[in-house]
């Protein structure tokens, strides 16, 4: 009984001390058996390029891309995002340098809420970064080797039907899982792989997934989607694009820096037009 409390209380603490729901989305539903997939590639350097230009980590941009299209899309479905309480888990790594090469898995999951409130496209970014830097200085993740313990001192149908019931009551929307891939070409009987787009499961009442994966210089992409939920998940796809574009145009109107000599050897700095 001691170990299932200290265990109930790591669960607990990793999942931030709260087990509220978030708000209810037209694919937080009751999914069905059928599936629709849809993918995407963009150049892993102008996603560089954006996160040099306006900040954060490479994970914050794709979230910030994530933020911009889930509002236009819940727009377009009649939905006001401007008061929706709306998060996405979003898988991490906590492998240390230490670790690097050794088997087995070490990965922790981040809930992160999405401003999806504010159309301010800087201001979703700086609100993305501000909360995964918390995260990474507090070290609050829930970690998937709690749930590996709990599992060895529960018996399993008791651990499958919480499993069950825990599914129908995730604190998150969404997945959005980033793996980062070889950054060269692979290849298979002589074949060149081109894009590798991933897919995450869905369970419950998670009727869309994102999983990406970078790929020699490309970011590729995949959606997953419950068929009757999400219809139009085309329209998603192109809900990404723009809002990888809005960020782009964001980041190509930032006023630049210019450092030029200045009197008696004083540095001056200018802002270019």
């Amino acid at each position: 009984a001691g170990l299932g409390l200290v265990l109930a209380r790591r669960l607990t603490e990793a999942m931030g001390g709260s087990l509220r729901l978030p708000s209810e989305t037209p694919f937080n539903r009751e999914i069905g058996p059928h599936r629709r997939f849809e993918w995407l590639t963009m150049d892993l350097a102008d996603i560089k390029k954006l996160r040099k230009s306006l900040g954060g980590s490479l994970n914050d941009i794709v979230l910030a891309i994530v933020t911009g299209a889930v509002r236009d899309f819940l727009r377009a479905r009649h939905v006001n995002p401007d008061k929706l309480d709306f998060r996405v888990m979003a898988p991490v790594s906590v492998r240390s340098e230490n670790e690097h090469g050794a088997l087995g898995n070490r990965v922790s999951a981040w809930i992160v809420p999405l401003p999806i409130g504010t159309a301010d496209r800087r201001l979703q970014l700086e609100r993305i970064t501000e909360r995964t830097t918390w995260l990474k200085d507090s070290k609050s993740a829930v970690g998937a080797e709690v749930l590996t313990q709990a599992a060895e001192y529960t018996p399993s149908t008791l651990l499958a039907l919480g499993a069950r019931n825990m599914t129908r009551l995730l604190p998150f929307n969404l997945v959005v899982t980033n793996v980062p891939g070889p950054q060269a070409p692979m290849y298979m009987l002589g074949a060149e792989m081109l894009e590798c787009f991933p897919n995450v499961p869905l369970t419950d009442r998670l009727g869309l997934g994102i999983a990406l994966m970078s790929y020699n210089g490309k970011l590729c992409w995949g959606f997953n989607a419950d068929y009757d939920l999400v219809p139009d998940l085309r329209n998603f796809v192109t809900a990404i694009e723009g809002s990888f574009d809005e960020l782009m145009s964001l980041a190509s109107s930032r006023p630049a820096l210019v450092v030029t000599g200045g009197r008696e050897g004083a540095i001056e700095l200018h802002v270019a037009a």
